[in-house]
């Protein structure tokens, strides 16, 4: 797979899963440093008795490789918190990859909510009427508090 290419998947990309089983099953005490973008499945490998820590490292900067040691070899306590849920395998995620488009073919994706609220926020001057009807009374009620707040725009 390129290195420009988009995730077509939740697994480790250029076959890390077997990376990581390969190693593991030399060596007993292996450290799994991940770094990605996201969620990557865990499942082939986590449960392997020779796994004894994953480092979920994200993506790096130009400190990572001495913070990477730092955390590895219990100098810093690695604390923090990940943006993102990992689950145990694909099925666990409430929404599944969509696949699509090609180039060729464009993929619509319907999106049911936020464009209304879109059209409010951004252009309020030009909303005189409701381009969808079961959402009139939540436009006049934005419009009225973007016309009595001004600015403020919190939905209280």
């Amino acid at each position: 797979m390129p290195r420009t290419s988009h995730r077509n998947n939740l697994t480790a990309w250029f076959n890390g899963d077997a990376l990581v089983q390969a190693v593991a099953a030399q060596n007993n005490n292996t450290i799994v440093v991940i770094n990605s973008v996201g969620p990557i499945i865990l499942e082939p490998w986590i449960d392997h008795p020779n796994v004894t820590a994953v480092v979920w490292a994200g993506l790096g900067g130009t400190e990572t490789g001495n913070a990477l040691v730092d955390v590895v070899y219990g100098a810093k306590n690695p604390s923090g918190r990940l943006p993102y849920t990992i689950a145990r395998s694909p099925s666990d995620y409430p929404a599944q990859l969509v696949e699509g488009g090609n180039g060729e073919e464009i993929l619509n994706i319907t999106y049911s909510e936020g464009w209304v609220l879109f059209l409010c926020l951004f252009f309020p001057q030009t909303m005189t009427t409701c381009m969808f009807p079961a959402c009139s009374s939540t436009i006049a009620t934005l419009m009225q508090r973007i016309s009595s707040r001004g600015s403020n725009l919190a939905l209280d």
